[in-house]
């Protein structure tokens, strides 16, 4: 059984009833003598491992097809585990003492195999991605901490996607913090790609809330919402129910709040969620309202970004150092170039609202490399501003990576009336950013330098000095 097999549950050891009828060879007694061939301490205990000469127990492994005899020495076992030193030579010794044969039915052969390799001779070479979970079984079953952290560590440096869930489980019922961080990290960086796993499919509820809950996930929230109706649409089916609507709707329960629906393009709310019918008409109504309209309402679904795995932030490059006067609109887009000196995730940025009381303006927003003019994102906003001279930001619908000293221009198109306008501007502004590690509590710190430069695709008169965009939203990396 793989690394994303279930550890049997069964009794845990029980005796051979005298209708069993298993009966394997076992190993020919070795002549006397055998020691002198044997170099040390570790020799011996291999010699000995599996083998009938100087046995004093038997153990029937495994169920069905799989049951193996397995011959073994007390003392040795009690001497690595005091679960082997109570059952032998403690109070309940005399439930052996008749020389019955011991079933364990709950550890696989190769994985009790494990158990006794590293009894007998410290050796956890056996641990694999078939074993791993059912040795950590026996580990913690036989309470044997060194090979349960050897599973542990092998299961550390072997998490993938396809079966991140099966050691997430397994951390969990361990209580290995450091492990089911180390998951969840990796949940987090590959949320796409485990989001349209089979694996993922699979999960129970608890789990699903666990990721939907995360403000960590990279991913965009259409590709959740679809993650979200496949995994409804499999629970149907295991459950029995018609795949239907109200039945998905039912199953998915208080998960659909996790869904940040605001930061959806319209296209993509139209094509997916609303056509889809997860989404019950006042949601539908309430979230459209809360885009367009310039009295919001109140609405259940998220509109902060989800921020990448373990990066601090966001933080804010701040290039004006007043703010006030009057900016007008109807002469092209408002643009600005910049490079940093790190690479950086970027989140966003900042648009100053209505200088003269409550207004509305629409920005079709662009993000571009500056060596070949590539467009990587594009979106329009809607913003109802307040007279308020602090920015109003604009997070990007997804992050863009931007790479050290690879220049990059944000242009805004802004169609409404007059706003205030940055003044003071630095051409460099350093920013102060602390980065917390997932295997540590106490964070790093650097210095981030932000340097701007005019924008060939400045045409409403924004410069270093003056104009809109007065600040750029960013993670590390």
């Amino acid at each position: 059984m793989g690394i994303m097999g279930a550890v049997a549950d069964d009794e845990s050891m029980d005796y051979l009833q005298d209708d069993d009828q298993t009966q394997l060879p076992l190993a020919s007694p070795e002549p006397p003598g055998w020691q002198r061939h044997q170099a040390g301490f570790l020799d011996r205990g291999r010699f000995l491992m599996e083998n009938e000469v100087l046995s004093d127990v038997v153990f029937v492994v495994g169920k069905g097809v799989i049951k193996q005899e397995i011959p073994a020495h007390k003392f040795i076992l009690a001497m690595g585990s005091p679960v082997f030193e109570t059952l032998f030579y403690g109070p309940i010794r005399q439930l052996a003492a008749d020389g019955s044969d011991l079933r364990i039915p709950d550890i696989e052969p190769d994985s009790f195999r494990n158990l006794l390799r590293y009894l007998y001779t410290d050796d956890v070479t056996g641990i694999n991605e078939d074993t791993v979970l059912s040795t950590l079984h026996a580990a913690k079953k036989y309470d044997v901490p060194q090979l349960k952290n050897a599973c542990l560590q092998f299961m550390k440096q072997n998490i993938r996607c396809d079966n991140v869930f099966a050691v997430l489980e397994q951390a969990q019922s361990t209580e290995e913090t450091d492990l089911i961080a180390q998951c969840l990290e990796l949940i987090d960086h590959e949320a796409l790609a485990i989001a349209n796993s089979n694996e993922f499919l699979d999960i129970n509820f608890e789990t699903l809330l666990l990721i939907f809950e995360r403000s960590t996930l990279a991913i965009k929230e259409i590709d959740l919402f679809n993650a979200l109706d496949r995994w409804a649409t499999n629970e149907c089916n295991r459950r029995g129910f018609p795949v239907e609507t109200p039945n998905k709707r039912r199953i998915i329960g208080k998960a659909i709040y996790e869904i940040r629906f605001p930061l959806m393009s319209v296209e993509e709310l139209a094509n997916g969620p609303v056509q889809s019918g997860i989404l019950r008409p006042e949601e539908v109504k309430d979230i459209f309202l809360y885009l367009f309209a310039e009295d919001k309402p109140e609405i259940a679904f998220s509109a902060v970004p989800r921020l990448p795995a373990n990066k601090s932030g966001p933080y804010t490059v701040e290039r004006f150092a007043e703010a006030g006067g009057s900016w007008g609109y109807g002469g092209g887009a408002d643009s600005i170039q910049f490079v940093s000196d790190h690479d950086v995730r970027l989140q966003g940025c900042g648009i100053y609202g209505t200088s003269d009381g409550p207004g509305r303006h629409v920005i079709n927003l662009k993000v571009l490399k500056a060596d070949d003019k590539k467009v990587l994102r594009e979106q329009e906003t809607v913003i109802v501003s307040d007279g308020s001279r602090s920015p109003y930001r604009i997070p990007l619908t997804e992050p863009i990576i931007v790479k050290s000293g690879v220049p990059h221009i944000v242009t805004a198109r802004i169609e409404g009336p007059s706003s205030f306008r940055g003044a003071k501007g630095a051409k460099k502004v350093a920013v102060k950013v602390e980065k917390f590690h997932t295997m540590s509590s106490t964070p790093s710190q650097s210095q981030y330098e932000f340097s701007f430069t005019e924008s060939p695709f400045s045409e409403n008169g924004t410069s270093v000095q003056d104009g809109q965009l007065p600040l750029l939203i960013f993670s590390p990396i």
